[in-house]
Formats: structure tokens, sequence, C-alpha cells
């Protein structure tokens, strides 16, 4: 299996794929209006739309603008949960690196897509950061140390929405309905920041086609985004101005997350990549919790009527 920094056809389709992006559409749209601030709560992407699959990514980075450099292969599994009756998804993410295998799960909402709960490494493969979003405005991380030291985190209260993270990204745009143009603002969560709220901007550019190793095609769009930490900052922002950039490759149908890569882009809008994740191979799950979600739910609403539920307490209750 070629490495991404190979000139293979494929990758020659990809890399002529990732320079393609124009922007000169969107940059007369972008005053306040134009760019609504979109939590889960108002933008209620439509999670029922991603199908149970795998799929396999060739992650690549770039030290220098002529060398790269094989860093893991990543598999993303997708399926179906529940969780005190909402119907949620686990967005499975692992990492087989150099360096040990890592792993990140997470369980989102299936109405919305926000962050219910995450296990993610810290320190692979032994080190992991557990959080919770269950309760409103409050978010709580706790670290399990290689050593075995469990460090909990000051309890998060700044927070008035739901949020996503990179795990989260691709699918939340999956689940949208997606068009040339579209330029929207949402909340992020990243837990490995002393401040893990940030926000992050996106800009629907153009369709693409991608292929995996096999040769099978993929259409979806190329959306490109950035982070800040307020929204008025990233409004101000023009969307091909420089500083670094995450373009993601999604579409509405499975394998839904195409691929996508980070990159810094200069004055002058030189891009340069940093790192790049390829599909190589996707499969859909015949046998999954999909398959059975229904049954489980109709027991749940008999046996699980008086349980209350972490995500709508009430905050005098606490």
């Amino acid at each position: 299996m070629p490495e991404f920094g190979q000139k293979t056809p494929v990758t020659v389709a990809l890399l002529i794929c990732l320079s393609s992006v124009n922007f000169s559409s969107v940059e007369a749209q972008e005053t306040d209006e134009a760019i609504p601030f979109l939590p889960p709560e108002v933008l209620r992407a439509d999670g029922s739309r991603l199908e149970s699959h795998r799929v396999e990514f060739l992650e690549t980075s770039w030290e220098t603008a002529d060398s790269s450099d094989m860093e893991a292969y990543v598999y993303v599994t997708v399926e179906a949960s529940h969780g005190w009756g909402e119907r949620q998804l686990i967005i499975d993410w692992k990492a087989l690196t150099w360096n040990g295998t890592g792993w990140d799960r997470n369980l989102v909402s299936e109405d919305g897509l926000a962050l219910r709960g995450r296990i993610t490494p810290r320190g692979i493969p032994f080190g992991f950061l557990v959080e919770s979003h269950y309760y409103p405005d409050l978010s709580n991380r706790t670290r399990v140390d290689p050593d075995g030291e469990v460090r909990r985190y000051e309890t998060l209260t700044s927070r008035e929405t739901g949020v996503h993270n990179e795990i989260v990204w691709p699918y939340l745009l999956a689940a949208m309905d997606l068009y040339e143009g579209r330029d929207f603002i949402a909340p992020g969560y990243n837990p490995y920041g002393t401040n893990p709220l940030y926000y992050r901007r996106f800009i629907v550019s153009n369709p693409i086609t991608i292929s995996d190793d096999a040769g099978n095609e993929y259409s979806g769009w190329a959306v490109d985004s950035f982070g800040g930490r307020s929204i008025d900052e990233l409004k101000s922002k023009p969307g091909s101005g420089p500083g670094r950039f995450a373009r993601y490759f999604v579409s509405s149908q499975a394998p839904h997350f195409l691929g996508k890569i980070w990159g810094t882009r200069d004055s002058t809008g030189v891009e340069q990549l940093t790192n790049a994740w390829r599909m190589t191979g996707y499969e859909p799950i015949n046998i999954t919790t999909a398959n059975r979600l229904d049954e489980i739910l109709e027991v749940r609403a008999r046996r699980g009527a008086d349980q209350e539920i972490p995500w709508a307490r009430d905050n005098s209750q606490r």
C-alpha cells in the first residue's frame, strides 16, 4: 500500500482535490448576518443519516515542504447507541501508530451530534482522559495517568450550549444539508488545553470526488475551517486569510467522512500541508447495534420511564 507522499494516481487525484478549493463565491457573503452561530440545539444536524460503517485512513505528516512520513493507520467506526432513552451515536477512532495503538471513543446525541461523553488517549497507549458533558452548562474532566494516578480537573461551568470536537466535526458536517458557500460557526471543546472551549468556522467550498485504494469513488464536499476563541474573532477573519486551517471532505452518503488535511496558509494564500488523512477503504457493518436499537428502546420505555435524565436535570437540583 503506497504512502501518501508517493505520487500514485490516487494520491495525485487527491492532492489536486486538496488544492482546488475556491473561496471567491463565499468571501462576498462574509457579514455577521451571513455567518450564524449554530450550536447543536439550533443546528440540530440529523445523525440518523449516518449509517453504521468502518473506514480506514492513512495518516501522513509533513515536517518540511519536501518530506513526509507515515504516522498511522486510523480506523473509525460509527454505530447507533442510546443513553437514558436518547438516541445516540458512538464514534470510535482507533490509531495504529508506531508508538502503540491509541483509541478515542466519543458518544454524541443523534439529534444535533452534541458531545455526551468521551474517553480519549493522553500518553498513548496507557494514559486516558475521561470527560463528561451530561449536565446543562457543565463539563467534567478526569485524567488517569500511566502510573495509575487519577486527577480530576475543575468542573467547567461556562458552557452555555452543547459542543463538538475534532472527532465529531466531519460527522456533524455529513449530517447537515451542505451547499456551496454555506458559512457558519459552531462550538468546540478540546480537553487537552487549559481552556478547552473554542469555536470553529466552516465554509463549504466545492464538490469533490475521492478514490480509495481499490479505485472506488465517493462524491461529497470540501469544507474549509479555522478556529478561534470568540465568535466575533471568527466573523472578522477572511475565509481565505492566513493562519492554521483544517479542510474536511464529507458526504451525506456512507462512508460520510472521506478524509481531511491540516495546514497553514500565508498572507499570499500559499498553503503548506502539515497532516493528511487519506481514506484507503470502507465497509458497511451488517451486524450492528443499529439493527436492535428500536427493540431496546421499546423495553426502555417500559422499564426506565422513571429514570432521571442527566442532561435534562434542573440546575437547582444539583
